[in-house]
């Protein structure tokens, strides 16, 4: 059976950071490392929000792509998907007319469980968001919370 304990203590701290970072969340990794004190907090947010942003740009694409080849093929999808994108703009169209695209960057900001980039990918990609749109505001919202993990877990103390 495959350790993942020692499986990581064969690659630099940086490298498993990014690691945890794609496939965990940005609320794990950035309080794992400021535990552990090995990386500083700047590398710590900057390889956290790199690797968090990498997989809610990689769910994002992968939604839109399949939704689109789900659309060509078959007509139940088309319907499906049309259906959902209208009724959920029909059903939040008060706050999205109010928010829009910062629901976006709130969604992937707020360091909160539920939260953070795949919610902001999967908020985006269901309110039909431009996919150039999106990216951006959901790694602006990643790099917010990178930020306010960072701020939470060194302290102030160390960070200034």
């Amino acid at each position: 059976m495959l350790d993942i304990g020692s499986f990581f203590q064969n690659f630099p701290p940086q490298i498993t950071a990014l690691f945890i970072s794609i496939f965990g969340d940005i609320k794990i990794v950035i309080p794992i490392y400021a535990a552990q004190n090995i990386l500083s907090w700047w590398n710590v947010l900057i390889i956290a929000a790199i690797g968090n942003s990498i997989s809610a740009i990689l769910l994002l694409t992968i939604f839109v792509l399949l939704s689109d080849f789900l659309r060509r093929k078959f007509k139940f999808w088309e319907r499906f998907f049309s259906n959902l994108f209208e009724k959920t703009k029909l059903k939040h169209k008060k706050n999205f007319d109010k928010w829009g695209v910062l629901a976006v960057l709130l969604a992937a900001a707020i360091p909160l469980p539920a939260f953070g980039g795949w919610t902001a990918a999967i908020v985006a990609f269901v309110f039909g968001i431009r996919y150039r749109k999106a990216v951006l505001f959901i790694v602006l919202g990643i790099i917010l919370e990178s930020a306010i993990m960072t701020f939470l877990s060194f302290g102030i103390k160390n960070i200034f």
